[in-house]
């Protein structure tokens, strides 16, 4: 009997056996549900209603009616009908034991407002062949307009949309002012709205590639009269006027002609006594009130401008050209810089120098019939004769213990003038030997009566001569291969930028000099060159547009000179650069006189004198 009954427990299954009565059973799959609403249920053609739906149950839904595809069990959609009338959307879900639907009402009415369309620009004037930015705002309607963009000249891209770039014309046009209209359609009809763009012209100055911008190729020709030359202008037309005014005084105005070609060259004048008339400031005004860009011009006097007697403090000031016929004339300032007196005398460009209470001046212009020289003063502007020169026109002039010496570089003076360096000491005048004719000698130091450097700009060359009477013997030679500039790039930016020169501080030369860089550009470079052993020690960089160096030796360094033209006007800025490490700082002190102005750091090292335009003002030298 025990057998019999448990087979009738596996027949009649486990809840039959145990006697509990509580087993697993499963349940039976329950219908699905869906339910779906629309907020608002009633909009204006272009507003949006939201649809929200929900199901359970289910494994799948599908939209039909005013909206299709398949769709999640559960979520949220935003509806847009395009025009007006009832649009129904119905959502049918399926499950796995049957399906269900549901569906929701939107009723979408006519706009109230009107069709209307605005645009707006972030800029009223647009250079030719630049862009701008255009947006078309659409009000009332249908909700789905389309916009459309036109002008009687310039490009749209899109030429649709509610958003695009307008183009403007590369030349401008004739009117200038361009209209440019935004049309809207849709069903209800058309608007359209307007906006007005100016077309100017972009004018554009600047320097021949071989010049360092923002400076330029300016010199002077001895009277008062300033040639600029190689300045390249983008967009000018005949009409055209060039404004040039100078920070010191004097103004003046070029119109071009009806022929314009790249490069220009021009000559323009001044107004006033002023030598050195940097920054000068050039523009572009177009016949159709288009104004270029401002290019500020510097403009270096001369070597060797100002020299301090060692025992007196008094500084000698020569300024070149500053009387009606062109005469020079020095002029004297006490420690403190009070003017202290001036004198005059006949004299083109040149360069000063001072030893045992003389001033020496160069003479280019001649002391007798074709003869240049040198003219000696006393401390009161007593004339002490002076000598004349065997060959062209002195440019740099240095002097020691008696021992007065002169550059006289081809490129600088009579064209018939070879390479040379001419000095006169106890013995009398003679001519330094072994000057090559390409060696363009500039800055020279006399370090005492039996010790000369001179610096050659065309062979990049420093040579040492030995001096024994009348006779010179040259001592070594040392050439600066990082200065790559030739005479040819001297021409180009001297002195707008700084030329050549040479300082000592102890027993080390400082030698500026010129690097072209490979974009053809100019800058300045620092050679610090040990005078005793005739070796280099190290370059440095100059800053940018340095014009001239000066020696601090109560600092062990040399200042330098270079305009600043991130502010307007530029004002001149000081670097004092050690003579040892190299290492430099920019010094707190700065000018509001011009760049281009001559200065000298004083004996005791407390102060920069700085000169221009028979000017004189001392910054501390901290």
């Amino acid at each position: 009997m025990k057998r019999l009954a448990l087979v009738v427990c596996l027949v009649a299954g486990l809840a039959a056996c145990g006697g509990s009565g509580g087993g697993n059973i499963v349940p039976s799959p329950s219908k699905p549900t869906v339910t779906i609403s629309a907020s608002p249920t009633t909009i204006t053609t272009g507003k949006s209603s939201k649809l929200t739906w929900s199901s359970k149950n289910a494994t799948s839904c599908t939209a039909s009616g005013s909206w299709s595809g398949s769709v999640a069990t559960s979520g949220s959609q935003m509806v847009t009908p395009s025009a007006t009338g009832k649009y129904t959307y119905t959502l049918a879900c399926t499950g796995t034991d049957g399906s269900a639907s549901a569906s929701a009402t939107v009723t979408v009415n006519a706009n109230s407002q009107p069709l209307a369309v605005s645009v707006s620009a972030p800029a009223t004037t647009v250079n030719t062949g630049a862009t701008v930015q255009l947006t078309a705002t659409v009000t009332g309607g249908d909700g789905n307009p389309t916009v459309s963009w036109s002008a009687p000249t310039g490009t749209f891209n899109p030429a649709t949309g509610s958003s695009t770039t307008y183009t403007a014309p590369a030349t401008v046009p004739s009117p200038a002012t361009v209209t440019i209209t935004a049309t809207v359609t849709d069903s209800t009809g058309s608007a359209t709205a307007t906006a007005t763009i100016t077309v100017q012209r972009v004018i554009t100055i600047s320097v021949a590639p071989n010049a360092p911008i923002p400076n330029n190729e300016i010199y002077s020709d001895f009277d008062n009269q300033l040639i600029g030359e190689e300045f390249t202008c983008s967009g000018c037309e005949a009409g055209d006027t060039l404004n040039i005014q100078e920070a010191i005084g004097g103004d003046t105005t070029t119109t071009f002609g009806s022929q314009f070609s790249n490069p220009w060259e021009t000559i323009f004048n001044f107004t006033g006594p002023e030598y050195v008339p940097g920054p000068i400031s050039m523009w572009i005004t177009g016949t159709d009130g288009a104004k270029s860009n401002t290019l500020y011009l510097t403009f270096d006097g001369s070597q060797n401008v100002a020299v301090q007697d060692p025992s007196s403090g008094e500084i000698y000031y020569y300024y070149p050209g500053n009387g009606s016929d062109g005469s020079g004339e020095i002029m004297k300032f006490k420690p403190d810089g009070t003017a202290d007196g001036s004198w005059t005398y006949s004299s083109g460009v040149g360069a000063v120098a001072f030893d045992n209470q003389t001033i020496y001046v160069t003479q280019p212009a001649p002391l007798a019939s074709g003869i240049n020289g040198v003219v000696a003063f006393d401390a009161s502007g007593g004339n002490k004769g002076g000598f004349p020169l065997t060959n062209g026109e002195p440019l740099a002039i240095d002097t020691n213990g008696g021992l007065v010496c002169v550059t006289i570089p081809t490129g600088g003076g009579s064209p018939n003038a070879t390479d040379a360096v001419d000095c006169n000491g106890s013995a009398g005048l003679f001519t330094v030997p072994n000057i090559p004719t390409n060696s363009e000698p500039t800055p020279i130091r006399v370090l005492d009566t039996s010790h000369i450097i001179v610096y050659g700009r065309g062979d990049q060359t420093l040579r040492w001569y030995t001096i024994s009477g009348t006779t010179a013997t040259a001592s070594g030679t040392l050439q600066i291969s990082e200065f790559t500039a030739t005479d040819a790039n001297y021409w180009k930016t001297y002195p707008a930028t700084g030329g050549w020169e040479l300082v000592e501080v102890g027993t080390t030369l400082c030698v500026m000099g010129q690097v072209v860089n490979s974009d053809g550009t100019v800058s300045q470079k620092l050679a610090l060159v040990n005078d005793t052993n005739q070796t280099l020690i190290q370059y440095e960089d100059l800053p940018a547009g340095t014009i001239h160096i000066a020696a601090d030796p109560t600092n062990n360094a040399i200042v330098a000179e270079y305009p600043d033209f991130t502010v307007s006007p530029p004002v001149t800025r000081f670097e004092r650069i050690y003579a040892d490490t190299g290492n430099s700082i920019l010094l707190t002190s700065t000018s509001n006189l011009v760049p281009g102005a001559g200065f000298l750091v004083t004996n005791d090292g407390s102060h920069i004198a700085i000169f221009v335009g028979g000017k004189a003002d001392f910054q501390p030298n901290q």
